[in-house]
């Protein structure tokens, strides 16, 4: 049973890269999980060049639940992030990823942290089914992160979440600000706490981020700084609809204020 948190409606936002085979199984999964609760799936597809929009546009078709846009290029997941939150009408959010290896069944096990006081609820893969590099590659991350912030977090990278409406507006995440949002919103004293949760290997298509990847975006980390410090301005990149025209959702203004 789902425990109760802040509003009737849970939007669960779900950014994907070129995960046409996962998407389908992926949202039976959590409507599955969600039952009679009110909820909406908003799933953004961040540039890819396979089947993915035209299965989103199928689920949406199917299932007026689910929503679905397609960022005009790749933007490396912080647009597609972005652009589901400022759509998103549910208070908490969720974030998932679409690969299938978080557990859709977890969800309850995120919004009983909130439930229970937190601000933000992080899911903890412990017993990740990843490859050696790319757990090395996270656990470099985490310890550079936690000494710069301040804040001991195992697996801030996480992109399984539990945001309360109020903490995930607080902050920009497009670019790579996303991969600090967890360190950053503690830094301005919101709750954040970690919630172990099951991961699963990969069952379509290829990983998308890298050893490489995930360097590159380390001189973020000042910007980071920048922002926990002071806020900037972030304005979504282009983007478009691909839920059906008779969807209930509103058009939202393209720029975001932290």
């Amino acid at each position: 049973m789902l425990p109760s948190v802040l509003s009737p409606l849970i939007s669960i936002i779900v950014p994907v890269f070129n995960e046409a085979e996962s998407l389908p199984l992926l949202c039976k999964e959590i409507v599955g999980v969600m039952g009679t609760r009110s909820f909406e799936v908003i799933v953004v597809d961040d540039g890819s060049t396979d089947a993915t929009a035209r299965v989103i546009t199928e689920l949406c078709t199917s299932d007026t639940r689910i929503l679905g846009f397609r960022m005009n290029k790749n933007t490396g997941k912080g647009g597609a992030l972005s652009v589901g939150m400022q759509h998103a009408r549910g208070d908490p959010l969720i974030t998932i990823d679409g690969d299938l290896q978080n557990d859709p069944k977890d969800i309850p096990l995120l919004l009983a942290a909130l439930a229970g006081g937190a601000d933000v609820a992080l899911g903890w893969r412990q017993e990740r089914a990843d490859t050696s590099g790319k757990r090395w590659a996270s656990a470099l991350f985490n310890t550079l992160c936690s000494f710069t912030f301040g804040k001991k977090l195992h697996d801030a990278n996480t992109g399984f979440k539990a945001l309360r409406r109020r903490a995930a507006g607080s902050l920009p995440i497009s670019g790579s600000l996303f991969r600090f949002l967890p360190h950053l919103l503690a830094k301005k004293g919101w709750s954040v706490v970690e919630v172990p949760v099951h991961h699963h290997p990969r069952k379509f298509g290829q990983t998308k981020f890298s050893l490489s990847h995930r360097l590159r975006g380390l001189p973020d980390l000042l910007l980071a700084l920048t922002v926990a410090r002071s806020g900037i301005e972030t304005v979504l990149p282009p983007y478009q609809r691909l839920s059906p025209k008779v969807s209930p959702l509103p058009e939202r203004s393209g720029m975001i204020r932290a």
